[in-house]
């Protein structure tokens, strides 16, 4: 029972809201009335950790000092903004302060830690989205010029010997790889463009010449000599990600869950517009 109240967005919110006003009465402490700055000790501390961050080393007593009076500058400016109301309708101040408590909501909505079975069944729901890619291992021969490429890689294609598996020497120098090992899609067009020889390379059958193929760069003889065809890694290949993913999904939906509990506190009512252009 005391768990699932813990794990209410109601709830939740209502321990932001004390842990907010708790720090609002320490802000306070630091603010004293309305006319007077008060430096807490935590104040100075605050402001020297800072320095230390931005500039690798404790500040010194007179830069300390300076920090302490551009702060205590700075409240006098922010108080005087509140007084006048100057953020109320300051949509830059409205989208931060819905930033901050965006920011809450995610803070306090975030979701306990799965158990294997939770992972395993996500797995199972997204295996799809697993998937990896098939990959090739292959060679080519390339045959630069447009006009005579294709005649001159038939005749090379005529003249490979049995059991011949590479032979770029029959062909013109090419400015990238001749050799390619375990390359997905995504590599292949990568280098030779969405072409008749890029879907070859997922389309041949393994183990022989194939082409003449057209690319970015001209012609080609290919020769696959291995495929591996897409596949779904096992689950403890990719419970890494499973866990991120899933974690990823709570969050929202606990996120989700909290802003609707707050939303339920309100009525939205609308004017009636009548007819727009």
């Amino acid at each position: 029972m005391i768990r699932r109240v813990l794990r209410e967005p109601l709830f939740q919110f209502i321990v932001a809201g004390l842990l907010l006003y708790c720090a609002r009465i320490g802000y306070e402490t630091y603010v004293g009335d309305a006319h007077e700055i008060v430096v807490t000790a935590a104040r100075v501390d605050q402001l020297a950790r800072q320095y230390a961050l931005q500039f690798g080393h404790p500040p010194d007593d007179a830069s300390l000092e300076t920090l302490i009076e551009r702060d205590a500058k700075d409240e006098i400016l922010y108080r005087e903004a509140k007084r006048l109301g100057l953020g109320s309708h300051d949509e830059i101040v409205r989208r931060r302060l819905i930033q901050k408590m965006k920011f809450l909501v995610q803070d306090t909505s975030a979701p306990p830690e799965p158990v294997e079975a939770n992972l395993e069944d996500w797995y199972r729901t997204h295996a799809s989205d697993y998937e990896v890619g098939a990959r090739a291992t292959f060679t080519h021969i390339y045959f630069q010029d447009e006009r005579s490429g294709q005649r001159r890689a038939e005749q090379a294609k005529r003249a490979i010997q049995a059991g011949t598996s590479r032979a770029p020497e029959l062909g013109d120098p090419f400015p990238d790889l001749y050799d390619f090992s375990s390359y997905d899609r995504t590599q292949v067009e990568r280098v030779f463009g969405k072409t008749p020889l890029s879907d070859a390379v997922f389309e041949e059958t393994p183990g022989s010449w194939s082409g003449p193929w057209r690319s970015a760069y001209g012609w080609h003889l290919l020769f696959i000599e291995s495929r591996q065809p897409a596949h779904v890694p096992d689950y403890r290949e990719v419970r890494k990600q499973v866990r991120a993913d899933y974690l990823a999904n709570e969050s929202q939906k606990a996120n989700d869950a909290a802003l609707d509990a707050l939303e339920a506190r309100y009525t939205i009512v609308r004017e009636d517009l009548g007819a727009r252009p």
